[in-house]
């Protein structure tokens, strides 16, 4: 197997050296191994601006390289093909495979030349051919008698699913016209599907079920909203790696969710409520996953609308603050009374946001208070114990579940007092 020195982009049609810091961000589904200068642009594409020279440099060079090669009358004729799972493709086209399928790729070569005023052509006879390969290592292999060289490759348990992509580098400095394209791609599907949530919308708790195409490992996590790519909305890990195998069967494998948080201020305390996510990763690589969205979360703390400000309810008919405004260098006194004995959760926002489950800062979450006075104090830092900004503020109170909302809790610099 050669060691790519250059990568291209078969969706801008750009190609840069492998050290280039713009090559190692291609979406792996776009990236093409190019063995040469040559090899790149007679594919039709363009050097990086930061790492390569301009391309009419780059053509005067191999202009000046081959002038030796273009006083020749040899040509080459050559064509790069493969088998994979019994269908015969020679274009960058991505044929389906899964574990245990054979593929094959061919490779062949012709000589063209000019002698006594007529064209012969006869096969290359024990001559090198490489490919290059994302992820398989092919070996260096000799072409036959016919000019013909070939490889077999069998997926093993493990193969990253996603795109692999291959191109064949024929070592001829004549001119070599390929009957097709030099690119050809197969594509393992992911060995994790059909996640299902029963039931989708819970209070709770919930199970997670799946289907696994082989015997493998997974970690299973649960995250806020779709944007499981983000570490700060990680909610809950269900399953390691190191938990062991998990095995192919017959049933849908499951995992369950008691719909708490496992970090964090509110460690073992149910989420709020609101959209979720699960993602299911496998052992094989970055590629190795499936997710489902609209995992719903119906109890906890309450989503939805706010309801008017100052409105009374049973358990609450007022809440003020001492001292309001207050400043940078102070701490404010969230009072308020119960009616009746209650769980009592108290939530901090800024005023302008409509309340969705999330909160600037959590007082205490569902905690059990006797009917009476009761007064909490709030030092102006966020859940992650960072000063909020000044301005406007909303305290929310939820008493069994019902809310109470008062606004106009105002953090101003202390010179303004």
């Amino acid at each position: 197997m050669i060691t790519p020195k250059l990568i291209g982009n078969i969706k801008s049609k750009e190609f840069h050296k492998s050290s280039c810091h713009w090559s190692k961000i291609i979406d792996k589904a776009n990236i093409v191994y190019l063995n040469s200068m040559k090899h790149a642009i007679d594919h039709d594409f363009d050097p990086c601006g930061h790492c390569l020279s301009s391309k009419a440099e780059i053509v005067a060079g191999l202009s000046k390289k081959n002038e030796v090669t273009k006083s020749s009358s040899d040509y080459y004729f050559g064509s790069f093909y493969g088998v994979f799972n019994g269908v015969s493709t020679n274009d960058y086209s991505g044929v389906e495979v899964n574990v245990a399928d054979e593929i094959e790729l061919f490779a062949t070569i012709h000589k063209c030349a000019f002698e006594n005023g007529e064209w012969r052509i006869t096969p290359v006879q024990n001559h090198a051919i490489d490919i290059s390969c994302d992820s398989i290592n092919f070996p260096t292999q000799q072409t036959n008698a016919v000019g013909l060289a070939n490889w077999t490759y069998t997926i093993p348990q493990g193969f990253e699913p996603g795109d692999t992509n291959m191109s064949a580098d024929f070592h001829v400095s004549g001119k070599l016209e390929l009957s097709s394209g030099n690119f050809l791609s197969f594509f393992v599907p992911i060995g994790i599907s059909n996640i299902r949530i029963i039931p989708n919308s819970f209070d709770q708790e919930t199970r997670i079920y799946f289907k696994l195409s082989s015997d493998k490992k997974i970690k299973a996590d649960i995250y806020k909203n779709t944007y499981f790519q983000n570490p700060s909305s990680h909610i809950k890990n269900l399953r390691n790696f190191d938990d062991g195998t998990m095995t192919e069967d017959d049933d849908d494998a499951y995992l369950d969710w008691d719909g708490t948080i496992d970090h964090g201020f509110r460690k073992g305390k149910p989420v709020m409520q609101g959209n979720y996510v699960v993602k299911i990763e496998g052992e094989f690589g970055e590629s190795d996953y499936d997710y489902a969205v609209g995992l719903k979360k119906l109890g906890g703390i309450a989503g939805g609308t706010d309801p008017d400000p100052d409105v009374p309810t049973e358990y609450i008919t007022n809440i003020s603050f001492s001292p309001n405004p207050f400043s940078i260098k102070t701490k404010v006194k969230l009072n308020f009374s119960l009616e009746k004995d209650a769980k009592v959760s108290i939530h901090i926002q800024h005023i302008s946001w409509r309340f969705k489950g999330e909160c600037v800062m959590e007082i205490i979450n569902d905690l059990p208070l006797k009917k009476g006075p009761h007064s909490y104090t709030w030092d102006g830092k966020n859940n992650n114990t960072n000063s909020v900004a000044l301005g406007y503020y909303k305290v929310r109170i939820l008493a069994n579940g019902i809310p109470f909302v008062r606004g106009g809790l105002h953090k101003k610099l202390h010179r303004n007092l």
